[in-house]
């Protein structure tokens, strides 16, 4: 019994040794470089408020949307990276309220963005001191501002400022290419759609493969 569970441990350690190897070599090769992440997952609008003149203030609620983007950008060696994001996010409207009533609505609001973001990724191995090799796992945090387009279905759309949050870690497997999870929370101005004001807010939560060259 210990003879096998000794040639598992050794069998297991040569499948894991390549792995671990390429994760070594992805740290260890991570100059300054450009980059491409496409991003994939969902978004969660918040309650936007609809304020109409001569009409009370209405509360918009959503079903949970998507999102999909991605970055161009380039890091630099000691974590700090520069990017342009664009991404373009959609839900469906779940029913309106105004003083304690459900209104009857439908319909979908959608948002596309161009940011410039700049993020940081933070290698615990260095801020440690440690000599050794960089950490292939690092979680990074940042900010984008920009502009966004609202539109809804009925044709009305208007562009204001908007910006984000960012928060997520990535994973390093080889020199060329990274695992992403990313958390953003993405805002906007209040929005003109036809006579009304919209206020937009959202949490999305994504997936993504960074392609470094």
């Amino acid at each position: 019994m210990v003879v096998r569970t000794l040639l598992a441990g050794i069998c297991c350690a040569g499948v894991m040794m390549p792995a671990l190897s390429s994760a070594q070599e992805a740290a260890e090769g991570d100059a300054g470089h450009i980059y491409v992440e496409p991003r994939v997952g969902l978004s969660l609008y918040e309650d936007g408020d609809v304020t109409t003149p001569g009409f009370p203030e209405v509360t918009v609620e959503y079903d949970t949307g998507w999102v999909v983007g991605g970055a161009v950008g380039y890091a630099f060696d000691f974590g700090l990276r520069g990017e342009v994001d664009l991404g373009y996010r959609k839900a469906d409207v779940k029913e309106g309220k105004s003083g304690g009533q459900i209104l009857p609505a439908s319909g979908s609001l959608s948002v596309f963005n161009a940011l410039a973001n700049l993020v940081y990724e933070v290698d615990f191995n260095r801020v440690a001191g440690d000599g050794g090799n960089p950490s292939p796992v690092r979680p990074f945090v940042g900010g984008g501002l920009g502009a966004a387009v609202v539109d809804d279905d009925d044709g009305d759309n208007d562009t204001v400022f908007a910006y984000q949050a960012i928060a997520g870690v990535a994973w390093h497997v080889s020199p060329s290419w990274a695992l992403t999870a990313t958390y953003t929370y993405f805002g906007t101005d209040d929005a003109k759609l036809d006579d009304s004001d919209l206020s937009y807010s959202s949490h999305n939560f994504m997936a993504g493969i960074r392609l470094k060259f």
